[in-house]
């Protein structure tokens, strides 16, 4: 197709040798201004770069790339809409292939260009979720070009130090839209490669902004294991306290969609021995929300930890036996095909 020919005319152009040179090009020209700027000239220039009116604002990450077209896009559908949203590939840099195979817009089967309003768009992840019989998720930061008035009035920040943070800004976001545009193009390159936050090892060094947990532990896989369900439950509060300030219809939706799979993750808080960002006092404001899909034994062990613990063996072997139980089913039912 031609929107295939167009990535890999794009992924040719990628190569090391260039953007190598582009590295040093930059170098230079910065060392250069060093040396030859007066303090005086880099105030001015430093005024200049201030800008006084903002109309729209993109993200960019810094080792991805936009498509030579991508604000230009953007901005000519952007007149009447909150969000302009469009489509990625994703370039492997081990592998140095660039693939379209899955996005956001591809999971929820946006096919074309259309305008839609955040009732929409919750309903088709409502649906897709349904059919899954899995909450689905979302997430939303460098996808798009957002109207900078729409994010003001809205007081949407992104969450200081968690992991993951474009899942619950890109909900916040697409909840209070009022319209928003599916720009059914691919328009940025998504590098994925090692030593990335989202690709991180285990032994690797401890992530900059979060030193003062992995400080805490002794090991990092420990470390980074409450980095990530802390970061879930932080992000969590954020939902919590959008339901509660914003009353809506939707809110039910909401809270089936994406409750589940952050309360998941923010459960798995209470497995450490350490809390350094001492979340564990608020742990209890997940229990109303241990609704549907959650057992007895969760909401136990936020309201009564010391009952949890007592019982805890008993829970293990009862898991144990739904283990052989799934297992002696699954044996059963493929001698019941082969006949």
């Amino acid at each position: 197709t031609q929107e295939q020919n167009n990535i890999n005319n794009l992924d040719s152009n990628l190569t090391e040798t260039q953007e190598q040179n582009n590295i040093n090009n930059l170098s230079n020209e910065i060392q250069t201004a060093n040396k030859t700027q007066t303090t005086q000239d880099i105030q001015k220039l430093k005024d200049t770069l201030t800008p006084t009116n903002i109309d729209y604002i993109i993200f960019l990450d810094s080792d991805d790339y936009w498509k030579p077209n991508c604000i230009e896009e953007c901005v000519k559908h952007a007149s009447g809409v909150d969000i302009v949203w469009f489509d990625y590939a994703s370039y492997y840099e081990k592998t140095d292939k660039l693939e379209c195979n899955w996005s956001w817009q591809k999971m929820y089967d946006y096919t074309s260009n259309c305008r839609i309003t955040n009732t929409e768009w919750l309903n088709t992840l409502y649906q897709k979720s349904l059919h899954a019989k899995i909450p689905c998720p979302f997430a939303f930061g460098w996808s798009g070009l957002i109207d900078f008035n729409y994010l003001k009035k809205i007081g949407l920040l992104f969450i200081n130090g968690v992991l993951f943070e474009d899942v619950v800004f890109g909900c916040l976001l697409f909840f209070q839209s009022r319209s928003i545009y599916v720009l059914h193009e691919i328009l940025y390159i998504y590098r994925i490669r090692e030593g990335s936050i989202c690709t991180i090892n285990d032994d690797a060094p401890p992530i900059h902004h979060a030193r003062h947990i992995y400080a805490t532990f002794n090991n990092n896989i420990e470390a980074k294991q409450y980095h990530i369900a802390s970061s879930w439950f932080l992000m969590l509060l954020e939902l919590i306290d959008f339901m509660q300030n914003h009353p809506s219809k939707d809110n039910e939706i909401i809270e089936e969609l994406f409750f589940p799979m952050y309360i998941e993750h923010s459960l798995k808080l209470l497995d450490f021995k350490y809390d350094p960002l001492n979340l564990l006092s608020k742990i209890h404001l997940i229990e109303p929300y241990l609704k549907k899909g959650f057992k007895y034994r969760h909401k136990l062990r936020i309201s009564n930890p010391k009952k949890y613990n007592r019982l805890k063996p008993l829970f293990r072997i009862y898991d144990s036996i739904k283990r052989i139980e799934r297992g002696v089913r699954r044996v059963l039912k493929k001698k019941r095909d082969l006949k």
